[in-house]
């Protein structure tokens, strides 16, 4: 195995182990806690979920060119996941009063005073977008 190779590996399972602790992550605070998605982290979950399977079928079959399919799926998540964060940390900013049954401005945790569930989501896109960037980047010179 070449070093390129090693590289991108390591970057598909960085992709895989962040899409899985956020979708394990999501689901502990749904089901095991109980607190119901708003719309925003459905929309979020639509990013993110598919990306275990896609990237365990991807290592298996050293798909290296899927990086630009995870780099824009990530960039759509992000925005969302900041949208959202903006709207926890400054819950007066929404425009409209509903975004389903359950309000998209609410903060479920607060840690140090910032580090909200969207901030988190929002993290996790950050770490798949340079991840599939730096995949991107090696798959020019393969």
């Amino acid at each position: 195995m070449t070093q390129i190779e090693k590289k991108m590996n390591l970057f598909m399972f960085i992709i895989w182990a962040v899409s899985m602790i956020s979708t394990f992550g999501s689901l502990f605070f749904s089901i095991i806690l109980g607190y119901p998605p708003c719309d925003l982290c459905w929309y979020q979950r639509i990013f993110i979920y598919p990306w275990t399977i896609i990237m365990l079928i991807a290592i298996w079959k050293k798909d290296y060119q899927i990086g630009i399919y995870v780099f824009w799926c990530s960039i759509i998540g992000a925005v969302i996941a900041l949208y959202q964060s903006i709207l926890v940390w400054f819950p007066s900013l929404e425009i409209s009063t509903g975004c389903g049954p359950v309000p998209c401005n609410e903060a479920i945790i607060n840690w140090f005073g910032f580090v909200t569930l969207p901030f988190l989501s929002f993290i996790s896109f950050i770490i798949i977008l340079i991840c599939s960037f730096l995949m991107m980047q090696i798959s020019k010179k393969l």
